[in-house]
């Protein structure tokens, strides 16, 4: 299990430097945001039955296909939808939408019931190495490198990643992706 550790925070590393220092090259093609949602479900199902934290879906019916990176597009949703499992308390629940909006960009969006943040820990956790300073982070390994990297993957992408958070009420991050990528 340390060795595993140590191999994630080394590669996460190594992906937010690429990315920082303009290395980092998409590979891309055209996939189904709701193919890869569920994908990305899957992988986070066992931690989120360990707490009891019922998962969630709402994706718009035919959705296009959006052109991305699908290995980058897996690490964004894996980033948010383990954070969110993470901090979300026994019995809670982590929401995952997609849709498109009004100027025909999508927006996928991962909502927790969990411990938000304040304006100030969300301004920490987007930093890399971040971490809001509350005894539910200390009590979870994590590098603080989820967020900032999905972030800069959006970024790279063309998009933008935003942050709502009350404190002992929940967050929600929401992934937008520019029309030029949708269709």
């Amino acid at each position: 299990a340390a060795g595993r550790h140590l191999l994630e925070l080394i590669n996460s590393i190594l992906d937010l430097a690429k990315v920082e220092s303009g290395t980092e090259r998409l590979v891309e093609r055209a996939v189904s945001v709701e193919s890869e949602i569920a994908s990305c479900l899957v992988v986070v199902e066992q931690q989120a039955r360990r707490k009891n934290v019922e998962l969630l879906q709402s994706i718009q019916p035919n959705l296009p296909p959006l052109t991305c990176d699908p290995t980058r597009l897996r690490q964004i949703l894996l980033n948010l939808l383990s954070n969110a499992v993470k901090f979300t308390d026994t019995g809670g629940s982590v929401t995952v939408n997609a849709r498109l909006v009004a100027d025909r960009s999508l927006e996928v969006e991962v909502t927790d019931t969990g411990v938000g943040m304040t304006e100030e820990e969300v301004e920490i956790a987007l930093q890399p190495f971040g971490q809001a300073d509350n005894s539910l982070s200390r009590d979870h390994e994590g590098t603080g490198l989820g967020l900032p990297l999905a972030v800069r993957l959006t970024e790279l992408h063309g998009g933008t990643l935003r942050v709502d958070s009350v404190k002992g009420k929940g967050t929600t991050v929401v992934v937008r992706f520019p029309r030029a990528r949708v269709g």
